[in-house]
């Protein structure tokens, strides 16, 4: 790939690389809970009686910001703990597309 982690895509075989994978979580992580908190600071400096729109775009915004969060939290969780399980397993990983000629 680009060298910047042992990932490997070759023809008929994928490599990931697990550290790579744990970072991009942590990385995730990270950048969704800065979010959070930049749009929970700004709550504050809304008048609830006047400013209807910016309250709901406000609350939408941080519900997908929520949603996206669980997310990013159990898949980094989950890669943590791979250091301990004998097994992993790739889940829901897309059906092979037959080339049609």
């Amino acid at each position: 790939m680009n060298g910047t982690t042992q990932n490997n895509l070759s023809f008929n075989k994928v490599d990931l690389d697990h550290v790579a994978l744990r970072k991009t979580a942590a990385i995730a992580f990270g950048l969704s809970h800065n979010e959070i908190g930049r749009l929970h600071g700004s709550l504050h400096g809304i008048n609830t009686y006047t400013d209807s729109a910016q309250i709901y775009l406000n609350a939408k915004r941080l519900a997908d910001l929520a949603a996206d969060f669980a997310i990013v939290a159990d898949t980094l969780v989950a890669l943590n703990g791979c250091a301990t399980r004998e097994e992993v397993t790739l889940i829901n990983k897309p059906e092979l597309e037959e080339t049609k000629f």
